[in-house]
């Protein structure tokens, strides 16, 4: 389920750690409780943050998950200070983005396999691909 959409004109670590932090405290203001991930805290119902893996938007989400003390390790057992490493516990790749990254894959390799065809096809000759060899 979409909870919340976020349109940031900064890609940085810095911008999306602003990011993440406030809708964290405005979830807070609203509710009256904080966000608690499954994986740092036993009473979390939140088990995963889905994201399109743009770089600085999962950087900014882990710094802002050490900043926000939102692991607990006596709890969770994670005792990973490191916001890259952190927010591999929780994060999943949208599969909008998967699916669309997948046909962009396709297309790619395909373009490629036309180039290659089309480079062996101006040889036609045998003297012309043996030169190749050489």
């Amino acid at each position: 389920m979409t909870v919340a959409r976020v349109y940031c004109n900064g890609a940085t670590r810095d911008a999306f750690e602003f990011v993440w932090e406030g809708f964290f405290n405005a979830v807070k203001t609203a509710t009256g409780k904080d966000i608690k991930f499954k994986v740092f805290n036993d009473s979390g119902n939140i088990q995963c943050v889905i994201l399109d893996m743009e770089a600085a938007q999962v950087q900014g989400l882990g710094t802002a998950i050490i900043q926000m003390k939102m692991n607990h390790p006596s709890t969770s057992k994670i005792t990973e200070v490191d916001p890259d490493i952190i927010v591999q516990y929780l994060i999943k790749l949208c599969y909008v983005h998967w699916d669309r990254y997948k046909f962009c894959s396709l297309l790619f390799s395909f373009a490629v396999l036309i180039k290659i065809f089309h480079y062996f096809t101006q040889y036609r000759r045998d003297g012309d691909i043996g030169a190749l060899r050489n």
